[in-house]
């Protein structure tokens, strides 16, 4: 579809694709935090990394103000989350497990 046949299905078309790309990425985020997550817990490590993640957060407000900032806070707690209980994790992801979270 081109944008002067109707811009708002136009755009909300690009939205689509792009959120396709953001959950790819966030799927592949989660995979590797479980990794992660399954490595701090069989080596005594703390799940929160408050330095690391008080300079990611800086990072993000410097590119979208408040809005990335409370994106990369969602983000965060879901990685929190999937690091304290990474067989939950694992059991939703199932059949669909990436090369990163089959190694676990």
């Amino acid at each position: 579809m081109k944008i002067n046949e109707n811009p708002l299905s136009y755009y909300r078309g690009e939205l689509g694709k792009i959120d396709e790309q953001i959950i790819d990425l966030l799927v592949k985020r989660f995979d590797y935090a479980c990794v992660i997550g399954k490595y701090k817990n069989e080596n005594n490590i703390p799940i929160i990394h408050a330095d690391l993640r008080d300079y990611i957060l800086s990072k993000y407000g410097q590119d979208l103000g408040h809005y990335g900032k409370e994106i990369y806070n969602v983000i965060h707690n879901c990685s929190v989350l999937i690091q304290n209980d990474e067989s939950t994790y694992i059991q939703i992801r199932g059949s669909k497990a990436t090369k990163s979270e089959k190694a676990i």
